[in-house]
């Protein structure tokens, strides 16, 4: 034991623990930093199709916004639905942007009613399921997307509400309608740029087009930017001169999370720069 000591305490000894010690400093940081980025590189990678859906935006550089305006007309979309390239369209509307401002709910409690607010409510299209893995484990939420006044709501969401996950059959009332509780779904991952707590069928009418995020599921082997052209001029169709300066863009569901830069993004976006500066990092730490 006493040689032990004597030798650690021996100048090459020491210069191999300060080594050792900025290797495994090094190591750690790059682990650390291959985790970072292999989390952010995550987003919606488990979603169906991933390689083939993308959100349609608006590019409004050349008016002098640094933005991508993921809420766009539904319209212009639907106007191609049956064209060679478009396999299929989902949208996923606030329900802001369909009038419903106020979402106030009584709901019925073992006390009586109660008033509520609920979370993140959006109008979905009937196909949810083809563009996004949400995991059910109470009710039918196919029945809920193609039924008037009927709510798919989060696990968290029942449980803050009503205390207790399995809510199938509740009711929220507002002033002029009751709602009837379809279906429960697993919290969304946090990986994933969709947030919403409360799903709801399109209204039988609607006044006007809403605005929304509008996803499209390519047919295989499309010609991205052709499809982008096809878009646009369907776009201009409704739009007054200075719109020929925008473009329009079609970002892979995969990308929307590090490529979305709008204030109109359901989550926070991430950073592309972190990304690439992370990337550097690790390279230059095992260069070294």
């Amino acid at each position: 034991m006493e040689q032990l000591i004597i030798s650690i305490r021996t100048k090459a000894t020491r210069l191999f623990w300060l080594h050792f010690i900025s290797y495994s400093a090094g190591l750690a940081a790059v682990i650390l930093l291959a985790l970072f980025v292999k989390h952010e590189l995550s987003y919606d990678s488990n979603q169906p199709d991933k390689q083939r859906v993308y959100r349609a935006h608006v590019d409004y550089k050349s008016f002098g916004f640094d933005t991508l305006m993921p809420m766009r007309d539904l319209a212009v979309a639907l106007a191609l639905k049956n064209d060679s390239d478009i396999e299929e369209i989902f949208s996923l509307i606030p329900a802001e942007f369909m009038g419903y401002v106020d979402h106030h709910f009584n709901l019925d409690a073992h006390n009586g009613e109660t008033n509520v607010k609920l979370k993140d409510v959006y109008f979905a299209s009937n196909n949810l399921d083809r563009f996004i893995n949400l995991d059910i484990i109470f009710g039918n939420l196919d029945l809920v997307l193609n039924t008037p006044n009927q709510l798919a709501i989060s696990e968290s969401e029942a449980i803050r509400l009503f205390a207790n996950a399995n809510v199938i059959g509740r009711r929220l009332t507002t002033k002029n309608q009751a709602y009837i509780i379809g279906a429960v779904f697993k919290d969304l991952p946090t990986h994933t740029h969709f947030q919403f707590s409360v799903l709801t069928a399109f209204p039988n009418t609607i006044e006007k087009q809403p605005h929304g995020y509008v996803y499209i599921k390519t047919a295989v082997n499309t010609d991205i930017a052709e499809l982008e052209t096809k878009l646009f001029k369907e776009y201009l169709k409704t739009k007054s001169e200075e719109h020929k300066t925008v473009q329009y863009k079609l970002i892979n569901i995969t990308d929307i999370y590090l490529k979305g830069r709008s204030t109109y993004e359901m989550k926070a976006p991430g950073s592309i720069l972190a990304v690439t500066i992370a990337c550097g990092l690790i390279f230059i730490l095992f260069c070294k």
